[in-house]
């Protein structure tokens, strides 16, 4: 395998592993307090997912697409579609910023604004950069946040009591909710599949692309799962339920490291997708712009924004999804 493809990996993994997966709070909403149900989700929300990266690679490389307006024309879609996917990219830009300062306020009562205004600076100094950044950056992040993600679960994964009562009754509701979980990642993740499509030459990379990536999402997705419905605690209204549950200092320090590291990717990546279509000489005023919005929409609360977007947004994922698979029969 060489380094391009795990450079890809990498950046699908950290794309998806943002501040709604890493803290908790998604895989809470989606899937662990369906009960043993959850676990079926997970299994179906990753095989979708390695499904729509699989014949998106493959539509985006048979096609040589290299923005995401591009792929609206391949797979027919309307031309408001396109904007819908715009507004949910930069729904998903902020609430990566809501969530990274929601951690520092949760657990070091820090204002908001002071970690928003970090961010949202760096962020702007790397949109103004080439592409290439995301790639440097992700092969770095992915690893570390696996680790980190496989320690606190071997550490705090096997609690005999839980919070959640077990129900296995909920297979209509696992089903939509794996669809809107995979369809909502799509819609951030369609866009960097175009960017880093340029890195993928042959099917069998595509295959290792979506076998790997899949993967490795089902199985962190499953790790912070179990350490949720393992927990003695009522977490539906906590904002970043996995550092809650963590018992020492050092340890949540740790793990905040590591949601702080995923916010920021996906970020960076929800970002790329909302920036790609802008022109060099529009890029800084429209960088700054978006990345000073993020200040006061921090304020709105993490927790609220996935809870009340995220299943609405979804939906628009639904129907992209649809529309690549029906014109992935040509390729």
């Amino acid at each position: 395998m060489n380094k391009k493809i795990i450079n890809v990996i990498c950046i699908i993994i950290c794309t998806v592993v943002g501040a709604g997966f890493a803290s908790g709070k998604e895989i809470y909403r989606f899937f662990a307090e369906l009960g043993k149900s959850g676990f079926i989700g997970i299994i179906l929300s990753t095989l979708f997912l390695g499904i729509i990266i699989f014949f998106s690679l493959k539509i985006i490389t048979k096609n040589k697409i290299n923005n995401n307006e591009g792929l609206i024309k391949i797979i027919k879609a309307p031309r408001i579609f396109y904007y819908m996917i715009n507004v949910f990219l930069l729904v998903s830009f902020y609430v990566m910023i809501a969530g990274f300062c929601s951690c520092f306020k949760q657990e070091l009562n820090i204002p908001k604004y002071i970690p928003a205004v970090i961010l949202c600076m760096i962020l702007f100094a790397i949109f103004t950069k080439k592409s290439e950044w995301l790639a440097k950056i992700n092969t770095v992040i992915a690893p570390i946040l696996i680790i980190i993600i496989i320690y606190i679960f071997i550490k705090y994964g096997w609690n005999k009591e839980s919070y959640i009562v077990e129900n296995n009754s909920y297979i209509l509701q696992t089903m939509v909710n794996s669809i809107l979980y995979a369809s909502y990642n799509s819609i951030v993740l369609i866009p960097i599949l175009i960017l880093t499509g340029k890195f993928v030459k042959t099917n069998k990379q595509i295959i290792v692309i979506s076998v790997i990536s899949s993967l490795a999402i089902g199985i962190l997705a499953m790790l912070i799962c179990i350490m949720l419905q393992n927990s003695t605690m009522n977490l539906k209204n906590v904002d970043i339920p996995i550092v809650a549950i963590i018992k020492h200092k050092f340890e949540k320090y740790l793990y905040c490291i590591g949601i702080e590291s995923a916010i920021f990717t996906s970020a960076v990546s929800a970002g790329y997708g909302v920036l790609e279509n802008i022109s060099e000489k529009n890029l800084k005023k429209t960088s700054a712009i978006m990345c000073l919005l993020g200040i006061p929409i921090a304020y709105i609360g993490f927790g609220n924004l996935v809870n009340a977007l995220y299943p609405v947004l979804g939906t628009i994922g639904i129907i992209e999804i649809i529309l690549i698979l029906k014109n992935a029969k040509d390729y």
